[in-house]
């Protein structure tokens, strides 16, 4: 791996799923790993086609490899796949709570499975993203972005397929800044 041509960053993801798509979108900071001092914002701003429900918040580790110019990504067109199981804080202590009420589970004979199911839920997630992820890992040939999602609040649940367009900011040096501004045959004030 060149530095160089490695940068990571830190996003916020926030979106949702109504029945048959959604939207979302991620705003971050990324650094080079070879010239920290270098960085840039960046935004994505993406559309869903699948079926689920539901809304979330993730914080998202973004890695691009083999660029030094992360300017390549600005405008792209990324499209992927993705399952969203996020029952977080909130939606597991609703599930535990409804697994209490035994006229209503019990009928279904579902109530410990329920609770597992709960329990486990985020980290059977997890574990599929850094499958995934791995597996993208291994089919780098050219300039990649690799997303990684860690939930932080929501509930939803949803499988879909994935395009959005990334933004690119530049974001210049202090001291390549103008001290002062042309006034184009005018005084300045």
């Amino acid at each position: 791996m060149k530095y160089e041509e490695t940068w990571v960053g830190l996003g916020l993801k926030p979106g949702g799923h109504f029945f048959v798509g959604g939207l979302e979108s991620i705003t971050g900071m990324i650094w080079n790993l070879g010239n920290p001092g270098l960085s840039h914002h960046f935004t994505m701003k993406s559309t869903r086609l699948g079926p689920g429900l539901g809304a979330g918040g993730d914080l998202v580790v973004v890695y691009f490899f083999k660029t030094k110019d992360v300017n390549y990504f600005h405008g792209k067109k990324i499209s992927d796949w993705g399952v969203n199981i996020d029952f977080g804080k909130i939606g597991i202590k609703t599930l535990k709570t409804a697994a209490k009420f035994k006229g209503f589970i019990n009928s279904l004979k579902m109530a410990e499975s329920l609770k597992s199911i709960a329990s486990n839920l985020p980290e059977i997630r997890d574990g599929l993203h850094v499958v995934y992820n791995e597996y993208e890992m291994t089919k780098i040939n050219g300039p990649k972005i690799i997303f990684m999602e860690i939930p932080v609040a929501g509930l939803e649940i949803s499988a879909f397929w994935v395009r959005g367009t990334m933004r690119i900011d530049s974001q210049p040096l202090p001291d390549t800044a103008p001290a002062t501004f042309p006034t184009k045959g005018r005084m300045a004030p």
